[in-house]
């Protein structure tokens, strides 16, 4: 079981929207207060939070003026990608953000509708639920590097999936992160499937 901790207010939130004290079936949602008590009980920890971004070595490629795609590795040294895509919506530039493990062959989107469901099949294979904490970690820096240096704006969505646990991991990010008021959970044609998606500023 890995343990995720949390300030006493997130915790009492979730557990009101959710009904439940879990991410996923392995990750279990806990106030910080009860911390202690569980090292007294001599449980076996593995603690993964969201509180400091991860200072990542990256590589940034544009692919053409609106994508572009910025490679890193994990600590399991898996090369990764993290992809923006720029997109007008409601007169403002919004960067769409998408992490996958690193293939060339998602360097181009498909124009052919066929093609294009089954590189968004590949491009969405679940991701390692241990590794997505450490992933989204340095995600967080490489979106603040990026801002900082003026590579891009400070308008960010994540759009939603078919994986509830995903969601659910993308939501408590953004909460430690940005805070309750810091992101919204919006409408969006973006995301035709899913028709939604959580918008913040890093």
């Amino acid at each position: 079981m890995k343990y995720l901790f949390t300030k006493i207010n997130h915790y009492r939130k979730f557990i009101n929207e959710n009904l439940v004290d879990r991410i996923d079936k392995d990750i279990k949602i806990l106030p910080v207060e009860n911390k202690m008590n569980l090292f007294k009980r001599s449980l076996s920890i593995n603690e993964e939070i969201f509180e400091e971004p991860l200072k990542t070595e990256y590589n940034l490629i544009f692919l053409n003026d609106s994508f572009m795609k910025i490679i890193f590795k994990s600590k399991s040294n898996t090369e990764c990608r993290l992809d923006l895509h720029v997109i007008q919506e409601n007169n403002e530039l919004i960067n769409h953000i998408a992490f996958t493990t690193n293939d060339s062959k998602y360097d181009t989107i498909p124009n052919n509708l066929d093609d294009y469901n089954q590189y968004e099949v590949e491009y969405n294979q679940p991701t390692n639920k241990y590794e997505m904490v450490e992933v989204l970690n340095r995600v967080r820096f490489i979106l603040n590097d990026l801002v900082d240096k003026n590579k891009t704006n400070n308008n960010f969505c994540i759009g939603g999936t078919e994986i509830k646990s995903k969601n659910n991991i993308y939501e408590y990010f953004l909460k430690v992160v940005v805070g309750e008021d810091g992101f919204k959970k919006l409408k969006t044609d973006v995301y035709p499937d899913i028709e939604w998606g959580l918008y913040f500023k890093i």
